[in-house]
């Protein structure tokens, strides 16, 4: 079991945050893993996962702009880090990374 922390890097404001769920990738119909992740560019969200590829599906609330986000885990890398730009519309986003 890992810890993972996913952050906001360059945010347009302080306002800014993204509110979804991760979820095993692919997603098919498998039920959200973890509920209520929220992240600002204050401040991550962290959760437990097991090894393997997840997907974090969300939407933007505040402000609207670019950004990005990052997984970071104990251990090794997770992933590259997944441009946003709210002028493409704040849902339907998602951001897949790995557990190693």
């Amino acid at each position: 079991m890992a810890t993972i922390e996913i952050v906001m890097n360059s945010a347009p404001s302080s306002a800014t945050m993204t509110v979804g769920e991760v979820f095993p990738d692919p997603k098919g119909t498998h039920a959200p893993l973890v509920n209520d992740v929220n992240v600002r560019a204050s401040r991550g969200s962290r959760f437990q996962l097991q090894p393997g590829a997840y997907l974090y599906v969300f939407h933007v609330e505040g402000d609207g702009g670019a950004f990005s986000l990052d997984a970071r885990g104990t251990g090794s890398p997770i992933n590259p880090v997944q441009p946003v730009d709210t002028s493409f519309g704040f849902a339907g986003w998602s951001f897949n990374f790995t557990v190693v």
